[in-house]
């Protein structure tokens, strides 16, 4: 596949490395493209975190990492028979993602992935002495980030109550608007934290399409951005005509 995509191993590893930098992964270099053991190779469990939180963004993945069982058919009518190593996909409530490793050096590792509501939480255990403990310990620590930790729905992808936008030259003065996506605040359960949000329009002139960027919003966690999301039109605002502009004209007159 490296030789496929790239041309040659060192050419992929190459685009590997350069993508952990875009990805902020500071502790991982990549030799070789297998993640087997060779000399200068390394990593630790934040940036692999990292590597399986960026996979997960793109939906297909799921497609392939919630299968417990499959098979592959040959010509000839021969059958292989595969399971997923990821035993928590069907042992623990959630979990949808992942992927085990062992090597002599790094020992059983897991990194795993699990939804719960609106909460997803990723989970990377190293170095554990056998493939049942690698397990249990991603279990601990899921079991711990759900037991105290949630995320607060600040924002969903519908209508903004009470936040429109005024446009200049339209049929319509103003519009209603709506966030591009929704935005959740991953907090400690129980806390006193400050969570509001701030919108930054643009001075808007017809016409306008629903779907249209018009701005964005800012949402802070004690007073620190943690979210910022694209501001949508949530209708059309049509281009005033030549008598819609004289009637705005008349309206203005004083007798």
């Amino acid at each position: 596949m490296a030789e496929h995509i790239a041309g040659s191993e060192d050419l992929f590893v190459d685009r590997m490395n350069a993508r952990a930098k875009e990805l902020e992964m500071n502790d991982t270099v990549f030799v070789n493209c297998t993640g087997l053991p060779a000399a200068g190779q390394y990593s630790c469990a934040k940036d692999v975190a990292a590597m399986l939180s960026e996979l997960m963004k793109h939906a297909e993945y799921f497609t392939y990492s919630r299968i417990w069982m499959d098979e592959i058919e040959h010509s000839g009518g021969r059958v292989t028979e595969m399971a997923n190593t990821n035993k928590m996909i069907r042992s623990y409530q959630g979990c949808d993602a992942g992927k085990t490793g062992y090597t002599s050096e790094a020992g059983f590792c897991l990194a795993a992935s699990a939804l719960r509501g609106n909460m997803r939480v990723v989970a990377v255990v190293i170095g554990a002495e056998s493939s049942k403990s690698r397990f249990e310990d991603v279990k601990v620590l899921f079991d711990f980030a759900f037991a105290n930790y949630t995320c607060k729905t600040v924002l969903e992808p519908t209508v903004l109550q009470g936040v429109t936008c005024k446009v200049k030259g339209g049929k319509k003065k103003e519009i209603c608007t709506r966030p591009a996506e929704g935005c959740y605040v991953f907090c400690e359960k129980g806390d006193s934290d400050e969570i509001f949000y701030e919108t930054e329009m643009r001075e808007l002139r017809a016409p306008i399409r629903a779907g249209d960027e018009i701005g964005r919003i800012v949402v802070y966690k004690n007073n620190v951005e943690v979210c910022n999301v694209p501001l949508l039109a949530n209708e059309d605002a049509a281009k005033n005509g030549y008598f819609d502009s004289v009637r705005e004209i008349a309206q203005d007159w004083t007798i």
